[in-house]
């Protein structure tokens, strides 16, 4: 009986170690089917993510026509510079396409050296400073800009042209008037207000390069219809007007200010001068405006003022003189002078006759 026990025994002891035996086996078979699974998976990760690097390299090279050598193989700050530069590249203007190589040898983009997209570059850059104004304030800036450039203009030429002694205030408070109220808050409401509106596309128009500006009709008219109606429709009915408005309302004399007086006045001597001033006024902006409209959205600024920095002082020497009556009134007055001489004389006769 004891034996037969102890049999019974050795065969559970025996059948428990060969289940824990094979359990342990089956444990080693399945860790090392998850560590095989988790090895592949890193592998498959690793693989992903140097295909993507790989292909983040291809594709910049394509793009930009850049050497991979400008990426360094796995190395972020390269890969973040480069992307900074790419990125200030397109906010400068400078563009791509697939025939042009923006990068010279030494790996440095051409743009850099156009000190007018190093100083927009520098712009958009800035944290601070005086560069970050223009760019965080652009009405202000164009107000700003517009009234130093046109009362700079009127004493420029009183001073250096006209060879003045005594610079004429009143005459300088006319084009600051001017600059200020009317070229800097009426016209940005034209330019940028009023001109995005009639003419949505103008700033696609204006980015694009100069060949694809040549297929593009739909921009060619609408960059003909902005310097028409620049010139036929703004200057002629609206800004010589508001001009001479300034001008007799400052510098008027001689008579009782009204706003009958001073607009009557004002149109007469505009319509005396319309055609000299118009004339004159279309030969500088028709092909001046031709030229700003066509280029891109950030050179415009500074080219229309440098513009209108030109025609001011034109204007300045030519209508900036103090108001003078014509010919006519001139001898109108010569002759009522001498009529109310007469009757004085008349009266003073009789008056004499009289007492004696």
């Amino acid at each position: 009986m004891l034996a037969l026990i102890g049999r019974t025994g050795q065969l559970v002891a025996t059948r428990s170690l060969s289940s824990a035996a094979a359990a342990s086996a089956s444990s080693r078979a399945l860790f090392s089917s998850a560590s095989a699974l988790s090895s592949a998976h890193r592998s498959s990760a690793s693989s992903s993510l140097s295909l993507s690097l790989a292909s983040k390299r291809s594709f910049s090279s394509f793009l930009f026509k850049t050497p991979t050598s400008f990426l360094a193989h796995n190395n972020p700050a390269s890969t973040t510079q480069y992307n900074k530069t790419a990125a200030a590249a397109f906010r400068t203007g400078a563009g791509w396409s697939r025939k042009t190589n923006l990068c010279d040898s030494s790996n440095r983009f051409k743009f850099q050296n156009n000190p007018l997209r190093r100083f927009n570059a520098a712009a958009e850059n800035a944290k601070g400073g005086i560069l970050a104004f223009p760019k965080d304030h652009p009405f202000a800036t164009n107000i700003i800009i517009a009234t130093l450039k046109t009362s700079a203009c009127d004493i420029l030429v009183q001073q250096y042209i006209e060879k003045k002694e005594k610079i004429d205030w009143i005459r300088v408070s006319v084009f600051t008037a001017f600059g200020c109220l009317y070229l800097g808050f009426f016209q940005w409401a034209i330019y940028v207000t009023l001109f995005g509106k009639l003419f949505p596309g103008m700033a696609k128009f204006a980015n694009m390069p100069f060949k694809e500006k040549l297929k593009d009709t739909r921009g060619i008219i609408n960059l003909c219809g902005q310097t028409a109606f620049d010139n036929f429709i703004h200057y002629t009915f609206i800004y010589f007007p508001v001009f001479y408005t300034f001008k007799e309302a400052i510098q008027g004399t001689g008579y009782e200010k009204t706003i009958e007086t001073v607009t009557g006045k004002s149109m007469k001597k505009y319509k005396d001068n319309f055609w000299e001033d118009n004339m004159k006024i279309w030969g500088l902006w028709i092909p001046g405006d031709m030229i700003i409209y066509a280029v891109p959205m950030w050179m415009r600024l500074p080219l229309n003022h440098g513009l209108s920095f030109i025609w001011t002082c034109y204007l300045s020497f030519l209508r900036g003189g103090e108001t003078l009556p014509d010919a006519t009134e001139a001898a109108a007055q010569l002759d009522s002078a001498a009529e109310s001489a007469a009757e004085a004389a008349k009266e003073d006769a009789t008056k004499a006759a009289d007492d004696a």
